[in-house]
């Protein structure tokens, strides 16, 4: 394994555990539950939608922070 091929690992790995962390986040009832009083269903798409947006705006962020940290 070269190092470009290590970067990759490393980068895959930082966005692995970035997504698993934001979803245990925004399981409904962990931190918070939007809407308040909302049906299961309701409250599920809520958060489903929140996720995408998150990880849509932030995952570039990550994956730069990871790349950033392992090349010297």
């Amino acid at each position: 394994m070269d190092y470009l091929d290590w970067i990759k690992a490393n980068e895959s790995v930082l966005l692995t555990i970035y997504a698993m962390f934001l979803f245990f986040i925004l399981i409904p009832g962990n931190i918070i539950r939007l809407p308040l009083g909302g049906s299961k269903m309701t409250v599920g798409i809520t958060h489903a939608i929140l996720f995408g947006l998150i990880w849509h705006f932030t995952n570039h962020f990550i994956w730069v922070m990871g790349l950033s940290s392992n090349v010297k």
